[in-house]
């Protein structure tokens, strides 16, 4: 039992940055904080105060009242990773380059005006690493997935004096997987006794709800706000270990039930858009994370037969988003952003080579065509950052992550 309890203790620390950071990836680490929609990435995240497309059903449900008739939205993100981990006195360790495309759908409707009514799916965050060889940190993962999705049925009401009201209902998504996970099961003589986990595999459902508020006073400027609220519960799935060790001597299996506890916290957007000539759109964003939420983290293995919590204590981070849009044309837009991380939420003690927390930078361009009722954008993306860390919980090593993660996201708006 002692080794077993020490396995838990091992996994959990090596696996808390891959099975949290699912929610939390949206302002930190090297996942994209601005995560649906060409011209709201395309403005560097500032979007919330502007809010004038389909995928307002994500970014600020208030923003639906803008669209008159009915308006239908279909994109794709394609992440390319580019990732390194270098422990202290070792080899740079670069992941395999990968390509994960992501898709996008909404739909706004005024039918029922003053009430407007929308529904969007969206995959607002799909990452990981996979790495061609061990590291020199025994303790880190040679490969691991997060995906999430969440469908967005949305209701806004535009009052008489332009203020707008709006609220979504998240109906969200997680899978998570790790694998190559090597594990040291008896730290009183270290290196005797290892095995490793060769598959993680875990997914649920969770729920949320999303609320915003949007209000355009006068003709040069507008407010916007978007509260996404926590969600809190357990996902369920398998893990799997290569050679029956404590685990299956404890459960007689190697490939044994587990949940683990899922915090995604609560995140708030809040900006303006400034409209100085009707061919330019100048946006300014802040994005609020409420990491503290994700104090503790929480395994069970074949319904609570093993069981064991251990601290996390994330903290909170902000993110600072700038965009421009200018109408160079009567059909032809072109657009260009900025964002900043300015701080990291994952302790050193908690993180791993696959998935990197780091306060990034954050550049993007792009350009829109407006062909009758068709509006095509095209944006490219970049989050790019390096970070130091110091020796503790899985690193027995100080290390030093570089992370340079692009993305190109096409969008097909259509006015119907």
């Amino acid at each position: 039992m002692h080794y077993t309890y020490t396995l838990l203790k091992h996994f959990i620390l090596a696996c808390s940055c891959l099975c949290l950071i699912t929610d939390a990836g949206y302002a930190t680490g090297l996942s994209k904080s601005v995560n649906v929609g060409p011209k709201a990435i395309g403005m560097g995240g500032a979007f919330v105060g502007i809010a004038d497309d389909a995928t307002a059903v994500y970014h600020n449900p208030a923003g639906i009242t803008q669209l008159e008739g009915h308006h239908v939205f279909i994109g794709a993100d394609s992440l390319i990773s580019n990732l390194e981990f270098t422990p202290e006195g070792e080899s740079t360790e670069t992941a395999e380059r990968e390509f994960l495309p992501v898709p996008a759908f909404s739909f706004v409707s005024s039918i029922a005006k003053p009430l407007y009514v929308g529904v969007g799916v969206f995959f607002p965050h799909g990452n990981g690493g996979q790495y061609p060889s061990d590291s020199a940190v025994p303790t880190h993962p040679n490969e691991g997935r997060i995906y999430s999705m969440e469908i967005i049925p949305t209701l806004a009401y535009k009052t008489n004096f332009g203020l707008s009201v709006g609220a979504g209902f998240r109906i969200v998504r997680i899978q998570n997987q790790l694998k190559g996970q090597l594990v040291d099961l008896d730290p009183d003589n270290p290196g005797t006794v290892l095995d490793t986990i060769e598959d993680l595999d875990v997914s649920g459902w969770a729920l949320g709800a999303s609320f915003g508020l949007f209000y355009k006073p006068v003709q040069y400027v507008s407010f916007g706000a978007n509260l996404r609220t926590v969600v809190e519960r357990g996902i369920d799935g398998s893990i799997q270990t290569a050679s029956g060790g404590p685990i299956e001597a404890q459960t007689t299996s190697t490939n044994n039930d587990v949940t683990l506890s899922q915090t995604l916290p609560m995140t708030l957007n809040a900006g303006f858009g400034f409209y100085p000539t009707d061919k330019l759109t100048f946006g300014l964003a802040y994005q609020f994370e409420k990491n503290d939420a994700i104090e503790e983290f929480t395994v069970d293995i074949n319904d609570g037969a093993l069981s064991q919590t251990l601290p996390q204590n994330w903290e909170n981070t902000h993110t600072i988003h700038v965009g421009a849009d200018y109408k160079a044309t009567d059909a032809l837009s072109v657009r260009a952003g900025y964002a900043k991380d300015f701080n990291e939420a994952i302790p050193d003690e908690v993180i791993n080579r696959v998935v990197a927390d780091i306060a990034s930078h954050e550049v993007s361009a792009g350009a829109a065509y407006q062909f009758k009722d068709l509006n095509i954008g095209l944006t490219w993306n970049a989050r790019f950052g390096a970070r130091d860390t110091t020796a503790g919980g899985i690193n027995p090593l100080d290390g030093n992550y570089k992370g340079f993660i692009q993305s190109v996201s096409l969008g097909l708006g259509y006015k119907l």
